[in-house]
């Protein structure tokens, strides 16, 4: 087995007003692949502070890779920066090898972080895997993405206001590809739970509506009569989402590129705890 990377982790002590930090020293100890080193671990009483944490960051005996929790107490503390500088001057004078610098933000935007932190690619604490990230970044192999389950389309749901006669608006845009003709279908026993539908820019659903050669009709299929609305000439693409005005979503939406002869199921499950 491969001996555990030593991580040191620099914090401000404010942040640890209520063991936050505590918190995420333990979640990266129970990851059990890295061994964490800081400063109330590390240095010995009675001796001379910054000596001792300059060598347990800057000697490669010590100390492989660096994290520090980046939070606007960190990056106001004289400490805190003495610490960063001792990482940034081993990772500028190792050039060749490999010393991670690893930022976790915590309690601040990406956008906020001194020129220094930004560029390096950080971990947000917020994020589910973060431990998975940090290991992985300590040990310097590539994160493994998990992309989950993704389908053609962006769908998104839209209160309506009053003077609207639904409960939602469902918008359905494609994520990537251009669709010139286009159907979408639900059963037709659902038929009154539409109100009106149209075509507009993403992300906004209310005003004008306009389209050309618009189909709404009722039309029998091998999976039961189904209301069929779409377009033969308005596109669905990047600048154009296709708007479901509902007062619930429906047992089945599916859709058509071609006229009507393939029909596909749109995923409803990822919007259905959002609609009202």
């Amino acid at each position: 087995m491969a001996p555990k990377k030593r991580l040191w982790v620099t914090y401000a002590w404010a942040d640890n007003a209520d063991q936050d930090v505590d918190y995420i020293l333990k979640k990266l100890e129970n990851s059990g692949e890295l061994e964490v080193h800081f400063d109330r671990r590390q240095l010995p009483a009675g001796q001379r502070l910054w000596d001792n944490i300059e060598q347990e960051i800057i000697n490669p005996d010590h100390c492989d890779a660096y994290a520090i929790v980046v939070t606007p107490d960190s990056l106001a503390s004289g400490p805190c920066k003495e610490e960063l500088a001792y990482a940034l001057e081993r990772a500028l004078s190792t050039r060749g090898s490999t010393f991670p610098l690893i930022p976790l933000i915590y309690k601040i935007e990406p956008s906020k972080m001194p020129p220094r932190l930004k560029i390096r690619l950080g971990v947000m604490l917020r994020e589910p895997n973060w431990v998975t990230q940090v290991v992985a970044a300590a040990n310097s192999r590539p994160m493994e993405v998990d992309f989950g389950e993704l389908q053609d389309w962006k769908l998104r749901v839209h209160r309506a206001p009053a003077e609207e006669n639904c409960v939602f608006v469902l918008e359905v845009q494609p994520r990537l590809e251009t669709i010139p003709s286009w159907l979408v279908a639900f059963p037709a026993s659902e038929r009154v739970i539409l109100k009106k539908w149209g075509v507009r820019a993403p992300k906004s659903p209310f005003g004008g509506i306009g389209m050309m050669t618009v189909i709404d009709d009722e039309v029998e299929s091998s999976i039961g009569p189904l209301r069929v609305v779409g377009s033969d000439g308005t596109p669905l693409d990047y600048s154009h989402s296709l708007y479901l005005f509902l007062d619930a979503l429906p047992s089945q939406l599916l859709f058509s590129r071609d006229g009507g002869r393939n029909l596909a199921p749109i995923d409803l499950s990822t919007v259905r705890p959002s609609v009202p």
